[in-house]
């Protein structure tokens, strides 16, 4: 019962993501922590709204395999292989 009401909100694969959502939030820059939310992770990717441009190109370029590399660490159970990064403005146009 409470799986289903869990489904049904789709809670359920939040609370799976969700020490994804941790590990990765431990294993950002200090100074990038602020710019950044996780919000899906499905089929291997950890998809994280970003809010500026300039931050997107910071994390993908010059951050990415390491924080990957991270996030494997801390949870090793999670079969993670790569990060979607996407401009937050994004977000409000698809949803």
């Amino acid at each position: 019962m409470i799986l289903a009401f869990l489904e049904k909100k789709k809670l359920a694969s939040r609370i799976k993501a969700q020490p994804v959502f941790d590990a990765f939030r431990a294993s950002l820059p200090k100074e990038l922590s602020e710019a950044v939310r996780p919000v899906k992770f499905a089929s291997q990717t950890l998809e994280v709204f970003v809010t500026s441009a300039t931050q997107l190109h910071e994390l993908r370029h010059f951050h990415t395999e390491k924080i990957l590399e991270n996030i494997r660490k801390l949870v090793p159970q999670a079969p993670i292989r790569n990060i979607r990064y996407r401009l937050a403005a994004e977000m409000t146009t698809e949803q």
